[in-house]
């Protein structure tokens, strides 16, 4: 019987042959092993060694974070792992992750993407909508999920102040701590990039001076509690990237550095200089890989507009990127994003944002999980429920799913380019006759030519 953790755990940084896992435990916890089995009764686990990994030093915080990496897996294998706390097993937290297929290795990919999993206020927190979480547990059953991507707005503490290193913590555990959450967290690895509820609170920008220390103090209570790849370079924030056999998932950033007019002499960026050299330099590899998936935490189709907390207010930004796309003819690029409470796709004709409208390439914005609908950016060529162009299917308990698909050879091998398959789905409101969930919009397009109006 579980008696020592209060949070979690939650796995991430997965690769072929690792995972890290976080959790919070009692203060009475000081001894930590990793069980880890290819079967859920753990008949032969082997076991990694756990720290204590962190410690209020003002002892305030009445947890401590434990922090544990398995390595030496096997690939593209269904794992079961759980916690050894002061010699006792926590079998009520039993989770699951499937390690990913070698780098550079053909292989069938699918994983989940949404954002926006509110439940911050009274009303929300006593009726919270599970729905979308439940579902999604069920995604995970075999062949299940490689990972899940979660876009931003895990949370909606909007923490404002730099000393509240423990409160940012304390809310990722709150989150955790909520059934709906934890479960579906232990079942699946995780890539998770805030947006600005999470992060500092609304259409906050980490790179103004006055936000500088708030966004560093974010920074640090991330890299504490989140399992996560390795950091591009810390001085962009939590942006990380990893490789999924012939896939290249970029999770950028988009809070740490960006800066608004108002607050540095009418320039602004979203990615400042460095980060935006990393992300080009990423995009000139993409012919390495069959196809190459940017992770945006807020809308990048927009129009124009000086004043948007998104990409259609950084328009001279967008347009550099939009144009060295084009100049490097990266063919096998597509973004997936978050932030506007609704579904949405659009398979390039929108997204002619360099400087002779050619370069573009799918867009796939999957929310909200659980928060109230609402729409923005556009137009998307997907963006009704009939499949028609429109602004997007604002709603909750939405998600999106995406399959790499390579066709197989007479042996079963997975030969040539992959298809990508996206499907944005909305699970069915409890105590109604609603199907469990249902497909809103569907896109099908070649990985190695992800747009034809290049």
């Amino acid at each position: 019987m579980a008696t020592n953790v209060y949070a979690g755990p939650w796995a991430g940084g997965l690769t072929d042959r690792r995972v890290i896992v976080k959790a919070t435990v009692y203060a009475g916890v000081s001894n930590v092993r990793f069980l880890v089995d290819t079967s859920a009764d753990f008949p032969a686990p082997q076991g990694f060694p756990g720290s204590v990994s962190w410690l209020d030093p003002s002892g305030s915080y009445r947890n401590r974070v434990v922090s544990c990496r398995a390595e030496g897996l096997d690939p593209q294998r269904r794992y079961y792992y759980l916690l050894e706390l002061n010699g006792i097993r926590q079998l009520e937290r039993v989770g699951t992750f499937r390690t990913l297929a070698p780098v550079g290795e053909k292989a069938d990919l699918r994983f989940g993407l949404g954002s926006c999993s509110r439940n911050d206020g009274f009303f929300n927190f006593g009726f919270p909508h599970t729905e979308g979480f439940d579902v999604l547990a069920d995604e995970c059953n075999d062949p299940g999920l490689d990972f899940f991507v979660h876009l931003g707005d895990l949370h909606y503490g909007n923490i404002k102040k730099a000393s509240k290193l423990t409160k940012r913590i304390e809310r990722y555990e709150w989150f955790l701590e909520m059934a709906h959450h934890g479960k579906f967290f232990r079942n699946t690895a995780v890539s998770y990039c805030w947006d600005d509820h999470d992060f500092l609170g609304n259409n906050r920008s980490g790179g103004d001076p006055k936000y500088r220390a708030a966004a560093r103090s974010a920074l640090e209570a991330y890299d504490i509690f989140v399992p996560h790849h390795e950091f591009a370079n810390a001085a962009f924030g939590a942006t990380q990237a990893f490789t999924a056999g012939r896939v290249r998932v970029l999770h950028t950033d988009l809070r740490f550095n960006k800066t608004s007019a108002a607050e540095n002499g009418g320039t602004r960026t979203i990615l400042d200089k460095l980060q935006k050299q990393w992300l080009l330099g990423e995009l000139k590899r993409a012919a390495e890989f069959d196809l190459v998936v940017w992770a945006s935490s807020f809308p990048w189709i927009a129009p124009a507009d000086p004043d948007a907390d998104h990409w259609g207010g950084y328009q001279e930004e967008r347009r550099e990127i939009a144009d060295a796309i084009r100049d490097l003819a990266v063919r096998n690029l597509c973004m997936i994003s978050g932030d506007a409470h609704m579904l949405s796709i659009d398979d390039g004709t929108n997204n002619r944002f360099s400087s002779d409208g050619r370069g573009g390439f799918p867009v796939f914005h999957a929310a909200a999980l659980d928060s109230n609908p609402s729409q923005k950016g556009g137009l998307y060529s997907i963006g009704d429920e009939r499949g028609s162009s429109g602004y997007g299917v604002a709603g909750k308990r939405q998600y999106g799913i995406c399959e790499v698909v390579y066709q197989r050879d007479g042996s079963n091998r997975p030969v040539g380019d992959p298809t990508v398959r996206w499907s944005g789905r909305r699970a069915g409101k409890k105590g109604t006759d609603q199907p469990k969930v249902v497909e809103i919009l569907r896109h099908e397009f070649p990985a190695s030519r992800t747009f034809d109006g290049f």
